[in-house]
């Protein structure tokens, strides 16, 4: 039976030449379906060590050698964003489930276009054209 200080979840470890290496595992879900999400970044905080979730929400992410506690963060779009600490080392896999965020998805995008044909400049040889070619077709024109 593992004694106290053991009984913490999400951490496994992996040998190798460099010695003991921990990785955290598990898997990320939505907290109303309960279905795995695809994409969630999970990152390490305080460093620049991520990685994202499968396609069935499972992820594993490598730590250094001599690590006891790692702050996780959990960030998905349309998803409220999680911090959870995970300390010291048995071999269960964590499972975080993400609360669908409702309040950023309200917001209202407009977005709106048009066309604005320039004319071109009253001297530009365009516009002596039109005015010539209405003039020689009509030289003595009423009014």
């Amino acid at each position: 039976m593992p004694s106290q200080h053991q009984r913490n979840t999400g951490f496994s470890y992996a040998s190798g030449s460099s010695g003991r290496a921990l990785a955290i595992h598990g898997v990320v879900t939505d907290s109303i379906t309960h279905e795995g999400l695809p994409g969630v970044t999970v990152l390490l905080k305080g460093t620049t060590t991520g990685t994202s979730t499968d396609a069935s929400g499972h992820f594993v992410l490598p730590l250094a050698a001599g690590t006891v506690s790692a702050q996780l963060a959990f960030s998905f779009i349309g998803y409220s964003s999680q911090e959870q600490l995970v300390i010291a080392a048995d071999n269960q896999p964590l499972a975080v489930a993400l609360k669908p965020d409702v309040h950023g998805l309200l917001g209202e995008v407009v977005v709106a276009g048009g066309i604005y044909y320039q004319r071109p400049w009253p001297w530009h040889p365009r516009r002596f054209f039109n005015w010539s070619k209405y003039w020689l077709a009509k030289p003595f024109r009423a009014g």
